[in-house]
């Protein structure tokens, strides 16, 4: 995944699969951008061969965030395959699904011509932090999309007794 933050807009571009791995990353860059102004997130689905239920969990999280500050996600450029994935678990209720040339002009510009971006890195998360991303990344999908509870009912159990768990029985320290 690479990043850019222009103004009041963040741009995402999503390489290969959006997964839970990227969870903890998006979420500090979101955290930054926000905290800078950003207002606008627009993820670039052209180079996105698909994501799972958590990194749309996240977005969707996201999407609420920036709601409130009278800001929007987009979802640009994805195949039949990516926009099926977001109506399936109801994320076009909450973003903008929208091609690339119906984007805001100077954002379509931006995208089309190569925004100058870095690397998003995946920062080394404990298996607890990682366990509630995931969790609250799927609690964030139910609440998005109640159509969504019957589907991950048996995943927010499981989801739950693993960070209990994480909780309960925290690493050794490091010798």
């Amino acid at each position: 995944m690479r990043v850019a933050k222009e103004a009041a807009v963040a741009f995402v571009e999503v390489l290969g699969r959006g997964s839970f791995e990227w969870a903890g990353a998006l979420k500090a860059f979101a955290r930054e951008a926000l905290a800078g102004g950003v207002r606008n997130f627009v993820f670039d689905l052209r180079s996105c061969t698909g994501m799972d239920s958590t990194f749309m969990g996240i977005v969707a999280g996201l999407a609420g965030q920036v709601k409130r500050l009278d800001g929007a996600v987009y979802m640009s450029g994805g195949n039949e395959h990516t926009q099926r994935l977001l109506r399936t678990l109801g994320l076009d209720r909450v973003v903008r699904v929208t091609p690339v040339d119906e984007l805001p002009a100077d954002w379509a510009r931006r995208l089309g011509r190569g925004i100058p971006k870095e690397s998003l890195d995946q920062p080394a998360e404990s298996r607890l932090e990682r366990a509630e991303n995931v969790l609250a990344a799927h609690e964030m999908l139910v609440e998005v999309f109640d159509d969504n509870r019957p589907k991950f009912e048996d995943v927010l159990t499981y989801l739950r007794d693993d960070v209990r768990r994480a909780r309960q029985n925290p690493p050794e320290p490091a010798p």
